[in-house]
């Protein structure tokens, strides 16, 4: 079987599934190529050059701006996929890409095989989000999102988000949770045995409790309403959080600190092996996003051992924390809440801290094994291109 997949931009965090995907195809004596639609994104400190692998491929386009929106376009995307002569195509951009637009209508006007879109998006959010008012938007979307044979979603919130949308079978779903190099990031767990060595090198305090936070400072974030919520549940207490990303907020969060005698340090962006640091000295892990599809940063804190201490807005939260055995669930925006939260994770003893880490590794191990999980996914695939060819055309 040949895999198409259509994103775009590569990332750190996906070539790991991408390296796992192409290999296992080569096994089955298949083939898989990512075509991408630009080399580089703003708040992205990375290129195409720095992750390109054999099977991807760089598509000729052009960017433009409409409002605050960047749109991309690449107007051989569909000479170029069809020219791979795929059983399958994956779609992993926007929806509002005019790229996905024209590839779905040149597809539509010459079906060649199942065209599958990978979405991540959920209706659980803490931002306003004036387009899900908007008439008109919404039946563009609804549009297009028909012109799918199925959507390859990673958890419960985004399956939930297409139904809400459209009318659509159970059998157009495949589960493709988010993976990451779960043998690296397990590697954590040997590494917190030198925890106190590492948190000496980096000037951290070793009675102090460490919450560590991978993510840009962008409002979807959340940083700034945690900051401000938080302030009861951390008052006298010995607590440091570690903040690893670059963003327009950072300036908003350091005032925040300093005006309340917080300990929040900012480092810039962070590669996987100073994540996997900062990991090994952490207490817990934290991400207080007002929206967030389905993560990956606490996919990797799980498979590093730690409690997860997440929003209630973020996408595969359901399969990764119970509330109050491996970590805890809030709402960034409520003051009360977040204060509950934080502070019964604050008032937990070390023994504690340990099972619920030893919990989170065991859902990562049962939810976001990359090896199984990515077969599971090739078996899917392999049975939507057989009922596309022969059984029956899903619609």
């Amino acid at each position: 079987m040949k895999i198409a997949l259509l994103t775009n931009i590569l990332t750190p965090y996906r070539c790991s599934f991408f390296d796992k995907l192409h290999e296992q195809l080569k096994q089955k004596n298949g083939d898989f190529r990512v075509f991408v639609m630009t080399e580089s994104l703003p708040l992205r400190p990375w290129t195409y050059q720095d992750l390109s692998r054999d099977y991807t491929e760089l598509l000729k386009g052009y960017k433009f701006s409409l409002g605050k929106n960047e749109y991309l376009y690449n107007h051989s995307v569909a000479t170029r996929i069809r020219a791979f002569e795929p059983d399958v195509i994956i779609v992993a951009g926007s929806w509002t890409y005019p790229t996905t637009w024209w590839l779905m209508l040149s597809q539509k006007l010459k079906r060649i095989c199942p065209v599958y879109f990978w979405t991540e998006s959920h209706n659980h959010t803490g931002i306003n989000n004036k387009s899900k008012k908007n008439g008109l938007i919404k039946w563009i979307k609804q549009l297009v999102l028909k012109q799918f044979d199925g959507f390859c979603v990673p958890g419960k919130f985004a399956q939930e988000n297409i139904k809400e949308q459209i009318t659509v079978d159970d059998r157009q779903f495949i589960h493709l949770p988010n993976l990451v190099d779960n043998q690296y990031y397990s590697q954590t767990l040997k590494m917190r045995k030198n925890k106190m060595d590492l948190r000496k090198q980096h000037g951290l305090a070793s009675d102090s409790f460490v919450f560590f936070t991978p993510a840009r400072m962008v409002e979807v974030k959340g940083q700034i309403s945690f900051f401000s919520n938080v302030l009861n549940a951390v008052k006298n207490r010995n607590v440091t959080f570690i903040l690893a990303g670059e963003g327009p907020d950072k300036g908003r969060i350091e005032t925040i600190a300093k005006q309340n005698n917080l300990d929040v340090r900012i480092n810039s962006y962070q590669n996987q092996e100073q994540i996997r640091e900062w990991l090994a000295m952490a207490d817990a892990f934290l991400l207080p996003s007002l929206s967030d599809p389905n993560p990956l940063s606490n996919i990797e804190a799980a498979w590093a051992g730690l409690p997860l201490c997440i929003s209630c807005y973020v996408g595969n939260g359901p399969e990764l924390v119970e509330d109050k055995k491996n970590g805890v669930v809030f709402d960034t925006l409520d003051a009360v809440n977040v204060s509950e939260k934080i502070r019964f994770i604050l008032e937990q003893d070390d023994i504690w801290l340990v099972m619920a880490g030893n919990l989170s590794h065991q859902k990562a191990e049962y939810y976001f094994e990359v090896t199984n999980e990515t077969g599971k996914f090739i078996e899917c695939l392999e049975h939507a291109m057989k009922e596309f060819r022969g059984v029956f055309l899903v619609k």
